[in-house]
């Protein structure tokens, strides 16, 4: 809640809207099939996993001050982009998190430039939501107010 505080109504209702949105990649990310890649949690906490991924033209910043690299993957026929923050150390998601602010985050934005070939690969996912959002999210906007 802390952290949507820092972004102003028009972000908001953007990101509320995205959890309904489902749409396909521009540049699709392609399962690799027949074999799993081992996924960092932590230093100490792995997994076994099956990776998507794809070899092309994407938006891209490798930001070493920062401790993150970016990736940008745009929806097909739409604006809409989905952001990945990437922290460049094994168990820097935490500190990343702690330092996220509208701020930082709009100076990581302006930092992406079309790279003509960047290797994407990561971990095959799926977003599921059955729960009513109307109760958070009042709570969010009342917050936010």
């Amino acid at each position: 809640k802390d952290f949507v505080k820092d972004f102003d109504d028009n972000l908001v209702a953007i990101v509320i809207n995205a959890i309904y949105f489902k749409g396909a990649w521009e540049t699709p990310l392609e399962l690799q099939k027949g074999y799993t890649q081992t996924f960092f949690h932590t230093k100490t906490e792995k997994s076994d996993l099956y990776f998507m991924g794809a070899a092309q033209g994407f938006k891209y910043a490798d930001l070493r001050d920062q401790k993150v690299k970016i990736l940008e993957l745009p929806y097909k026929n739409t604006d809409i982009k989905m952001v990945i923050l990437l922290p460049q150390e094994i168990d820097g998601l935490k500190d990343l998190e702690e330092t996220l602010t509208a701020d930082s985050l709009n100076f990581m934005l302006s930092k992406l430039v079309k790279q003509p070939y960047v290797e994407v690969e990561m971990p095959r996912f799926k977003i599921d939501f059955d729960s009513s959002l109307n109760e958070g999210l009042k709570e969010v906007r009342s917050t936010c107010v």
